[in-house]
C-alpha cells in the first residue's frame, strides 16, 4: 500500500485486506462485530484524511465521496442531560422522623461512596488462611481419563488438590428442583461444558493457587458436543417436560378470520453476568465441627443446605452470612451454591480458613448466562392491525443442566403476550440441552425474552400493515374484563392505558419522533431511534412457599433497636427500606435503629432475595415483628402517654 494514491481504490484494497488478512482472536467473543468496528474505524480515518488533504490544498477536488458520507466524521453533539425527580408529598401531619415516603439516602451511602463499605473479599484474613482456585474443564464434553496434580503439588506453598473424592457427603445436587440432581460440585466422571470445575488447588496466596491450578494435568477422551439451539433440535437433545398452552382454534383463526398471516423468526442471544463483585466466599472452620461462611450470594439458605449435604453434617453446624452483595442480578442464586460448597469442601479437607475469589473470565465461564431463545411465529392480523391469532414455537438453550430453566420457560410463556390481547393463541416451549454452561437466572427471569418475541412481532405487523408501531401497540392493549394468555384476570388493567397515555404526553413523544425522523433523513451513518413500549410484568415466584419472609427485631433497655431479616442487600436499598418500616411502626427516629448483616443463625430458612419481592416480603416481616412488640409495650404507653420511648421500654423490661 506504500506510495499508493489516496483514493477509493486504496480504500477498497485496505478494507479487503483488513477483512481477509487480519484474523481476530475469538477471546472476548463478538468477532464479526469487532471486525466491522475495525473496518469502520479505518473508513472514518480515510474520510478524515481526504478532508484534511482538501483543506490544505494538497490535492484537488478529484477525490470525491457522496455528501451523505460526511456525517461519518461529524461528532455527535449531546446536550447536557437534565432531569427532575418527583417525590410524592407525604400526608400532612406525618411525623418528621417518619421516613416512609420521604427521599432518604441509602443507609450505607457514605460508606459506599468513600470505599469504606466492606464486601466479602474486603474481610480481613484470619491467621492461617489459605486460598482456593479452580481447575476447570477445557473441553465441552469429554470423559475424564486421569487427573494429575503432581506438578502443582510440588510448588512450595501449595497445600492440597481437592476433587470429587474429597467430598465427604453428596457430590451431586439439584438447584431449583432438588429432586433433579444433575449438577456436581466437582466433575467426577465426565465434563459437560468448558469451565466446569473438576477440582481445585489450596495454596498460601491467590496468585500461587491460580498458578498451580493451571499446572494440573487432565487427560480427556472427547465426546460429541452440542452448542447451539439448532444443533439441539437436529439431535433431539431436550430437557423434559415440554410446555404447551393453547386457547381456541388457531388454524381456523389464522386461515379463515385473519386478513393476513405474517410469519417470522426471532433469535435472542444470551447475556453473560457482569456484576461488579465476582463470585466470592470465605469459609472458616470453628469449634464443634462448625463452619462459618461469608459469601456473596442472594440465597444463604440454598448455600447452607448444599454445604451441609456435601459435608454430611446437619445444617445447624453451617452458618452463612453476608452484609452486602456487589451486584447479583440472578447470577448469585443457583450457580453460587456449587462454588460455595466447593470452597467449603476445601476448608473441610485442610480444616483451615479458605478464601475463593473468581477472576472475571473464570466467573463468566462457570456461572452461565441469560437463556438464549429462538422463536418461530405465525400471527394473524386484520388490515387495521388488530391481532387475531398467534402460533409460536419457542426453543430455549438451557445449557448443560436443568438449573431453573423450566421456571424461566414458564415466565417466557406468561409474558409472551406482554400487554396485548390476542384472543386465539397457541405456544410451545422446548428446553434444549447443550454443552454450554447451564443457563441460569438473570434480571427479568424470562420476561425480557417473552416480551422481545411479542414486540418483534408487533414491529413485523407494523411494517407489513404500513401502520405506526405505537398505533399497533395502543389498539391491542388489554381492556377492562380481559384475561391474559394464562387466563388470569386483570382487575386494574385500566391503569395500563392511563400510563400509556401519560407517557406519550409527558415525553412529548410525537415531537421527539419527528426530530428523530429528521435526523435520520440527513445522516447516512449515525441513526437515532425512539419507541414507546408498554409492559405487563409480575413480581414474586410461582411457588407459594418461596413468597415468605422472616425478621428478628430486638429492643434493648436503652431504647435502641437491632433489626435483622432474611433479605439480601444488593444495592437495591432493602436495608434502608426495612429501617424506614421499623421507624414508622415504633414511631421513633431511625437513628435509634441499627440493621445487622443477614445470617442464617439469626433468621433461619430465609428465602432467596429475587423477583423484585425483597421489600414486599421482608418489609412486611419487619412490620409484623414490630407490631408484635408494640402490642407488648401498649399497656405501658397507655399508663404513661406523655412518657418517652426509652421510658416505655425500660418500664416493660422491669
Amino acid at each position: 500500500m506504500v506510495n499508493r494514491k489516496w483514493d477509493t481504490s486504496l480504500l477498497e484494497d485496505i478494507l479487503s485486506a483488513l477483512n481477509t488478512q487480519l484474523p481476530l482472536s475469538p477471546d472476548g467473543g463478538m468477532v464479526e462485530y469487532r471486525k466491522s468496528l475495525l473496518l469502520s474505524f479505518f473508513f472514518k480515518f480515510y474520510l478524515k484524511v481526504v478532508n484534511e488533504l482538501k483543506s490544505s490544498g494538497t490535492v484537488s477536488g478529484s477525490i470525491e465521496y457522496p455528501s451523505s458520507y460526511a456525517s461519518a466524521n461529524e461528532p455527535i453533539v449531546r446536550n447536557a442531560m437534565e432531569a427532575t425527580q418527583f417525590y410524592p408529598d407525604v400526608p400532612e401531619g406525618q411525623a418528621t422522623n417518619d421516613l416512609v415516603g420521604r427521599a432518604v439516602m441509602n443507609e450505607s451511602g457514605y460508606k459506599l461512596v468513600t470505599g469504606e463499605a466492606v464486601y466479602c473479599d474486603d474481610i480481613a484474613s484470619e491467621p492461617g488462611e489459605l486460598h482456593f482456585a479452580f481447575v476447570t474443564s477445557t473441553k465441552a464434553h469429554a470423559k475424564i481419563i486421569n487427573i494429575n496434580p503432581k506438578e502443582a503439588l510440588a510448588l512450595k506453598g501449595v497445600h492440597a488438590f481437592v476433587g470429587a473424592e474429597d467430598v465427604p457427603g453428596l457430590n451431586n445436587f439439584g438447584v431449583y428442583d432438588e429432586t433433579i440432581s444433575d449438577e456436581e460440585i466437582f466433575a467426577s466422571d465426565k465434563v459437560i461444558h468448558v469451565g466446569q470445575p473438576i477440582g481445585g488447588i489450596i495454596a498460601e496466596s491467590f496468585g500461587l493457587a491460580r498458578q498451580a491450578a493451571k499446572m494440573v494435568k487432565v487427560e480427556y477422551k472427547e465426546l460429541g458436543h452440542i452448542l447451539t439451539i439448532q444443533e439441539a433440535i437436529d439431535n433431539e437433545s431436550f430437557l423434559h417436560p415440554f410446555m404447551y398452552l393453547e386457547n381456541g382454534d388457531v388454524e381456523h383463526e389464522l386461515l379463515q378470520s385473519s386478513d393476513k398471516v405474517i410469519e417470522g423468526e426471532v433469535y435472542i442471544g444470551g447475556q453473560s453476568h457482569f456484576y461488579m463483585e465476582t463470585q466470592t466466599c470465605v469459609v472458616r472452620p470453628r469449634e464443634e465441627d462448625e463452619l462459618t461462611i461469608t459469601a456473596s450470594t442472594q440465597d444463604l439458605l440454598g448455600a447452607q443446605m448444599l454445604v451441609a449435604q456435601a459435608l454430611g453434617v446437619p445444617a445447624n453446624k453451617i452458618t452463612c452470612k453476608v452484609r452486602r452483595v456487589g451486584g447479583a442480578f440472578g447470577g448469585k442464586i443457583f450457580r453460587t451454591r456449587g462454588i460455595i460448597a466447593a470452597c467449603a469442601v476445601a476448608a473441610n479437607k485442610v480444616w483451615r480458613p479458605v478464601r475463593l475469589v473468581l477472576a472475571r473470565g473464570e466467573d463468566m465461564q462457570i456461572v452461565g448466562a441469560r437463556h438464549p431463545v429462538t422463536a418461530k411465529y405465525r400471527v394473524g392480523v386484520t388490515r387495521t392491525g388488530h391481532l387475531k391469532a398467534l402460533d409460536a414455537d419457542i426453543f430455549v438453550n438451557a445449557g448443560c443442566t436443568t438449573d431453573c430453566s423450566h421456571v424461566v420457560a414458564g415466565h417466557i410463556m406468561s409474558q409472551l403476550h406482554n400487554a396485548y390481547r390476542i384472543p386465539v393463541h397457541r405456544a410451545s416451549i422446548k428446553l434444549c440441552k447443550t454443552n454450554i454452561p447451564s443457563s441460569t437466572a438473570y434480571r427479568g427471569f424470562g420476561t425480557p425474552q417473552g416480551q422481545m418475541i411479542i414486540e418483534t412481532i408487533i414491529d413485523h405487523v407494523s411494517k407489513s400493515c404500513e401502520l405506526a408501531p405505537e398505533y399497533i401497540r395502543e389498539i391491542n392493549l388489554y381492556k377492562e374484563n380481559d384475561v391474559d394468555n394464562t387466563f388470569q384476570g386483570l382487575p386494574d388493567i385500566e391503569n395500563l392505558r392511563r400510563c400509556w397515555q401519560e407517557c406519550i404526553l409527558k415525553s412529548d413523544y410525537e415531537k421527539r419522533k419527528m426530530q428523530v425522523d429528521n435526523f435520520n433523513r440527513n445522516s447516512r451513518w449515525k441513526k437515532r431511534g425512539i419507541a414507546v413500549v408498554p409492559q405487563k410484568g409480575q413480581i414474586g415466584l410461582p411457588c407459594g412457599y418461596l413468597n415468605q419472609g422472616a425478621a428478628l427485631v430486638h429492643i434493648y433497655k436503652d431504647g435502641s433497636v437491632l433489626l435483622t431479616h432474611g433479605g439480601i442487600e444488593m444495592g437495591q436499598g432493602l436495608y434502608t427500606k426495612t429501617v424506614q418500616v421499623a421507624s414508622r411502626v415504633f414511631q421513633i427516629s431511625p437513628n435509634l435503629i441499627h440493621i445487622n448483616q443477614t445470617s442464617t443463625d439469626k433468621v433461619p430458612n430465609g428465602t432467596r432475595t429475587v423477583a423484585s419481592s425483597g421489600t414486599e416480603l421482608y418489609g412486611h416481616a419487619v412490620k409484623n415483628a414490630c407490631e408484635m412488640l408494640m402490642k407488648r409495650l401498649k399497656p405501658f404507653i397507655d399508663d404513661n402517654p406523655k412518657g418517652s420511648w426509652e421510658d416505655w421500654v425500660c418500664r416493660r423490661f422491669q
